[in-house]
C-alpha cells in the first residue's frame, strides 16, 4: 500500500522562527520600556516624589495609570495636556490588546504560515471565540509607535518643566510625534463562531 504525500504545508519551515522570536522580544521590552515611563508621567503629575509615588501607585498597571491621569487633568483644568496625550493613550491600548492576546494564548500558525492568537483555548462557547491576525511586520511596527509613545510621556513631563533646556526639548519632540502610527489596530476580532441572533420581538396581542 502506497503512502499518501505529507501535507505540503508540513515540509514548510515554520514562521515561528528565531527571528520572530526576536521581534517578539523586542516588542515586550519596548512595552515594558512605555509602560515604565507612563508610571513616572503619573507620579510627576501627581506632585509627588519618586518614593511617594511609588508608595501610592505601587501596582498600578497601565489602563488604570492612564485614566488617573485624565482624573488628574480635568481636576486641575489641564484640557491641552489631555488632549495631547489622547492620541497615544488610545494606540497604547489597542497595543496593549495585541500583547495581552500574545502574552495568554501565544502565537499560533495556520496551514498557510499566517501568525495568529485565539482565545480558543479558553472559551467553551463558539461564539465567544476570537481569533487576531499577528505577524513579524506587525511586531515591528507596534515597536516603533511605542518609542513614539514613549516621547509623547516625556514631552508632556518636559512641557511642564521649570528648565528651559527641556521645554525646547518638547517642541523639538513635537514634530516627530506629528507623524502618523505605523501600526494600524484592524477591528475587533470577529467571533469565529458567528455572533448570537437575538430572538424577533413579540407582537403584543391584539385588544378585543
Amino acid at each position: 500500500m502506497e503512502r499518501e504525500p505529507t501535507p505540503e504545508w508540513l515540509d514548510r519551515e515554520s514562521a515561528l522562527d528565531e527571528v520572530y522570536m526576536a521581534g517578539l522580544g523586542w516588542f515586550v521590552h519596548a512595552f515594558a520600556s512605555t509602560e515604565s515611563t507612563l508610571f513616572r508621567l503619573l507620579v510627576e503629575k501627581s506632585g509627588l516624589t519618586a518614593a511617594e509615588g511609588a508608595a501610592v501607585f505601587s501596582g498600578v498597571r497601565m489602563k488604570p495609570a492612564m485614566d488617573a491621569l485624565n482624573r488628574l487633568f480635568e481636576a486641575k483644568g489641564m484640557v491641552l495636556e489631555q488632549e495631547a496625550l489622547r492620541r497615544p493613550f488610545k494606540q497604547l491600548a489597542d497595543i496593549s490588546a495585541v500583547r495581552d492576546d500574545i502574552l495568554h494564548y501565544g502565537t499560533e500558525e495556520d496551514e498557510r504560515g499566517l501568525l495568529f492568537v485565539s482565545n480558543a483555548v479558553k472559551k467553551h462557547l463558539p461564539e465567544r471565540v476570537t481569533r487576531r491576525s499577528v505577524s513579524f511586520d506587525d511586531l515591528n511596527r507596534m515597536v516603533h509607535d511605542l518609542r513614539d509613545i514613549e516621547l509623547h510621556f516625556a514631552a508632556s513631563m518636559f512641557r511642564t518643566s521649570k528648565s528651559p533646556s527641556r521645554r525646547q526639548m518638547a517642541a523639538l519632540y513635537t514634530r516627530r510625534l506629528a507623524e502618523p502610527w505605523l501600526y494600524r489596530s484592524p477591528p475587533p476580532p470577529s467571533p469565529q463562531g458567528g455572533k448570537r441572533q437575538r430572538p424577533p420581538k413579540q407582537k403584543p396581542p391584539p385588544q378585543s
